[in-house]
């Protein structure tokens, strides 16, 4: 049996907007190499692949932080486009407001 053998394992991770994985990236340390490949400041690297991000068990929670992120910053970008802006935010909960 390899003692070399590396375990990792495949998330879903949608990304329609290269813009919007990067500002939600940095938000959490992580650089954006290309658009298939992620880098941790550990050094490990998230693989992009279709809707797929392959990583290492270990960072499954940072995986799951960033879709969180990402869904967060994809709602600011749209509601932005809509003329619709950000007045308030706590509790986890996002407000906004049409036209200020």
């Amino acid at each position: 049996m390899p003692c070399d053998q590396v375990a990792l394992m495949s998330l879903d991770l949608r990304v329609a907007n290269q813009g919007i994985l990067r500002t939600a990236a940095q938000k959490l340390g992580i650089e954006v190499v290309n658009k298939h490949l992620l880098r941790l400041e550990s050094g490990r690297t998230i693989r992009l692949d279709g809707e797929k991000a392959i990583c290492n068990p270990r960072d499954q929670s940072l995986v799951n932080q960033l879709r969180v992120e990402y869904a967060r910053e994809t709602v600011k970008y749209v509601a932005g486009k809509l003329g619709w802006k950000q007045v308030q935010k706590g509790n986890g909960k996002l407000t906004f407001k049409k036209g200020v």
